[in-house]
């Protein structure tokens, strides 16, 4: 079946709207700071510091204490705490936090946190925040956050957020966002996201979104939508949609659209 034209803009998915991972976002690292704190302080040999501008640990020794940072390490571990922060890292790890920062650091990884940002890296993963922002990196992984953005990446996987985005890649998938966007990607899949839009692949999928558009991959299938334009593909299926229009393939279909119009495989 196929069908251009007007019809429905959505015929699956509708486009979220913005702002809903906000709140989010700032619950997910607590909670994993949270364990992560509780796990440091049943460790014995733990050199912990408080009350200064600058705090350095170094394979659980307390080198510097001045001012009001917090850190700590084991003996395996380094931790350096400036400017109002908290650094931890325990298990062959590294962790830095700096500006009214938080870095945490388990199990041979790096955490780094910088202005007023959260980095948590467990399970040789590694977490790096900047400017207002969140990264979780877990199992093999890179999150990357920057200018108020959150990264998670889970499972072999990376996951990259710049300007005010979102970005989540789990199971050996990568996830791309920048300037207001959104990209998610699960099980062995790419999602990239620019200029205020979103995108979503799972299971063997690619979706690639541009100036305000929205892409939905699953199933084997990849997904391009540009310049306010939807595209989604479904089981062994492909969708492009450029220039405002919408495109919609489903069950082994290739579906194209342009110039503000519809198209519909299945």
């Amino acid at each position: 079946l196929a069908n251009r034209g007007g019809g429905p803009k959505h015929p699956f998915f509708l486009r979220p709207t913005k702002g809903r991972v906000a709140p989010m976002k700032r619950i997910m690292f607590l909670l994993a700071a949270t364990a992560m704190m509780a796990a440091m302080l049943a460790i014995p040999g733990v050199a912990l510091a408080q009350g200064g501008d600058v705090c350095v640990s170094n394979k659980g020794d307390l080198k510097v204490q001045t001012g009001s940072s917090t850190c700590s390490s084991d003996s395996t571990s380094q931790a350096v705490a400036v400017g109002d922060s908290s650094a931890f890292a325990t298990q062959n790890s590294k962790a830095r936090a700096l500006k009214n920062s938080d870095a945490v650091a388990f199990d041979n990884s790096q955490a780094a946190a910088t202005d007023g940002s959260d980095a948590f890296a467990q399970f040789d993963s590694q977490a790096t925040a900047t400017n207002g922002s969140d990264a979780v990196a877990q199992f093999d992984s890179q999150a990357t956050a920057t200018d108020g953005s959150f990264a998670v990446a889970l499972d072999n996987s990376e996951a990259t957020a710049t300007n005010d985005s979102f970005a989540q890649a789990l199971d050996n998938s990568e996830a791309t966002a920048t300037d207001g966007s959104d990209a998610q990607a699960y099980f062995n899949s790419e999602a990239t996201a620019t200029d205020g839009s979103d995108a979503y692949a799972q299971f063997d999928s690619q979706a690639t979104a541009t100036d305000d558009s929205f892409a939905v991959a699953q199933d084997n299938s990849e997904a391009t939508a540009t310049d306010g334009s939807e595209a989604q593909a479904f089981v062994n299926s492909e969708a492009t949609a450029t220039d405002g229009s919408t495109a919609f393939a489903l069950n082994n279909c290739s579906a194209t659209a342009d110039d503000g119009l519809t198209e519909v495989c299945s």
